[in-house]
């Protein structure tokens, strides 16, 4: 038997995504100035998980891009009406952060 393909499952086997977004999300959160809103930043993560929960399954479903889950992820966690440059912009921001950690 040949072995044609290896399929890796990254997040949280190999790779802890959990941690780092939920690290990442809140310094981007603080830096933001966004940490305001809400009782805890458990709070403002356990909100930010529910949207990528609702965008990525639409993704998942063939409604929406992965681009287009991003950016609705931004604002419907944001509340607010952005272009499209905007919720990259936002996203690309948090990233950073989410890379960093």
């Amino acid at each position: 038997m040949n072995i044609r393909a290896v399929v890796w499952d990254v997040d949280d086997t190999l790779f802890d995504y959990t941690s780092a977004d939920r690290t990442g999300m809140g310094a981007h959160l603080a830096a933001e100035g966004l940490l305001d809103g809400y009782a805890t930043v458990e709070q403002a993560l356990a909100h930010w998980r529910e949207i990528t929960d609702r965008q990525w399954a639409r993704f998942s479903a063939g409604e929406t891009s992965f681009e287009g889950q991003r950016r609705d992820r931004v604002r419907v966690f944001l509340g607010a009406e952005l272009t499209d440059a905007e919720a990259d912009d936002w996203f690309r921001r948090y990233r950073t952060h989410y890379e960093s950690a």
